[in-house]
Order: structure tokens, then sequence, then C-alpha cells
């Protein structure tokens, strides 16, 4: 298709009939035919493919294999659809500069169908050295922020004291950190190889940085050390909707610099120390969630300029 720069050189005989042209064209495309469908599927996906389909087809028609490369194929006012495929999504991702824009009337899109973001990595059973009564012990790469993972959920932990000269109590399929070292109790007869267990591992889930008219809905997103989602800086006119946002080391969410963003109908619990965090100018306006504070964390670290509690 051509571009309004290849008018340029025209003789001025034609312009005022291509002018006409251009604005009738302009007013009969709206904003959704300019955006495009690029698909994410993890399981029948490859990013090989130009993501332009739903369905593999023949030579390189079909579905991208990561929302990395989505995000790398991607311009103004896009639409990424993933697949929800029952198995998650390995990756941290960015979301930053004019590319990532919405257009006038048209936001980018992230749409999640019920798909699952995941940070974690899954414990080898040689990891694994055996303390007795059905406690066993690892070493993990990280400490800080460093949740432990059971058949893909945050499993439950037991607080230390800093005092503590010795692992506390716990009961089957409870963990606690002691000393730079993970402590977990199987049930009677198990071991962590009968376990499906994993750690928080990749530092941010979606990270986004100088972004404008931005809706990312219908993902979880789990299991990284730091953030869930990190709206840096400069992030305005976006919207986080219908999102699970749990297990991850620091917050579900953080707010910071001077973005603006609308948190609406999430479920946000079972994060490190904070659910909702913001900080700097950033104002954040929460609508009809479900904020599930830690025993020994906050809901919402209310440390930005503003936060506008809407429901």
């Amino acid at each position: 298709m051509s571009t309004h720069g290849d008018y340029v050189q025209m003789k001025p005989i034609y312009k005022s009939v291509v002018v006409a042209v251009i604005t009738t064209a302009s007013l009969c495309i709206s904003a959704d035919a300019l955006a495009r469908d690029i698909y994410v599927n993890n399981q029948i996906g490859s990013d090989f493919l130009d993501g332009f389909s739903e369905d593999r087809g023949q030579g390189k028609i079909g579905p991208v294999k990561t929302i990395t490369r989505a995000l790398a194929l991607a311009r103004r006012g896009d639409n990424i659809v993933l697949a929800n495929t029952g198995q998650s999504y390995q990756e941290s991702i960015s979301i930053q500069g004019a590319r990532h824009n919405g257009l006038k009337k048209k936001p980018f899109l992230i749409v999640g169908n019920g798909a699952t973001l995941d940070g974690t990595r899954t414990i080898k059973p040689e990891e694994w050295d055996i303390v007795g009564n059905a406690v066993f012990e690892m070493t993990p790469r990280e400490t800080t922020r460093t949740l432990l993972y059971l058949d893909g959920k945050p499993a439950t932990s037991v607080a230390v004291n800093r005092d503590a000269t010795k692992v506390p109590e716990l009961a089957p399929n409870q963990w606690c950190i002691y000393r730079g070292r993970i402590y977990f109790k199987c049930e009677e007869g198990k071991i962590p190889l009968d376990y499906e267990l994993s750690l928080t591992d990749l530092q941010v889930g979606i990270s986004i940085y100088n972004v404008r008219g931005l809706i990312i809905s219908d993902l979880t997103i789990q299991g990284f050390r730091q953030d869930g989602i990190n709206a840096h800086d400069n992030v305005f006119e976006c919207e986080l909707a219908e999102l699970r946002v749990r297990g991850n080391g620091r917050s579900g969410i953080s707010v910071g610099g001077s973005s603006r963003v609308l948190i609406e109908a999430c479920l946000i619990g079972s994060n490190g120390k904070t659910q909702v965090r913001t900080e700097a100018r950033s104002i954040v306006k929460l609508r009809s969630n479900d904020i599930i504070s830690a025993d020994d964390g906050t809901g919402v670290d209310d440390g930005g300029a503003q936060v506008i509690q809407e429901d």
C-alpha cells in the first residue's frame, strides 16, 4: 500500500484529486482496521512464523511461540492475542517505546485469554538434601524475595525470627528460609521428587516504560522474584484489567515515576511484601479489585503521589 510520502512528487494537476482520495480513505479507515492481530501459541507456534494467523499454515504462516517475538513484530495499536494452551509462558517481557503505544482511538492490547506468564524454575531432585523427619533442604541461587511454589502455586511459608537458632517447626507442605537455605517438609512417606516444586527465578514479569494507551487483560502473572508488573515511568492511559497477580517476590504490581495506571477487576495476593506498590509521582486508580494482603505484608503501599480507590 502506498504511503502519503509517495504522492509528494506528483504533478500539481493531480494534487487536488489525490488530496480528496486520501481524505475520503482516511475517513473510511477506522482505528480498528489499522490494528493487526498478532497470535502467540507456546505449543504449536514458532518465532520463525509471521504471527498473523491463529493456526499453522503453509510456509511462514502461523502463530509465534513467544510474547517477546510478538512484541518485536508489533506496531502502534496492534493486538497481541495469547493462546491459553494450559502451559505457562516462561518469559519476562518488556513493553516500551512508540511501537507499543495505542492509536488515537485504539489502545495497544495484550489479551491473555486466561493464560499464565510464569517466572519460576523447576527445582531438580538432586538439589535437595535430607535433614530428617521428612524435612529436606536446598540452596537457592538467590534468597532475596525468593518464594517456593508447590504444584504451580505459592506454597505456605513459615516466618523465621531473625534471632532464630534452628529451623522452625514445619507442617507437611510448609517451607521456610533459614540462614540462606530453603527447608521443605514432605508428607509422610514422600520425598521432594513426589512433588512439583519450583522457585521464583526471573526478575520481573512485565516491565512497562514510556508507553501511552495500553491495556493488558485476562492474564495470570506469577513467580517473579521482584514484581509481577512494573510500570517504571512515563506510562499513561494504561489499564490492567482482570489480571491474577500472585506469588511474586516483592509486589504484584508496582507503579513508579510519573505513570498513570488504572487497575480494575484484578485479583492480587500472596505477593511477598506488597500487593500494589506505588512510588514517586505516580497516580493509581483502583476499581473493583480483590486485593489480599499477606500476613506479614501490606495491601497497597501508597508511596506515590496519589492512590484513588473507586470501589
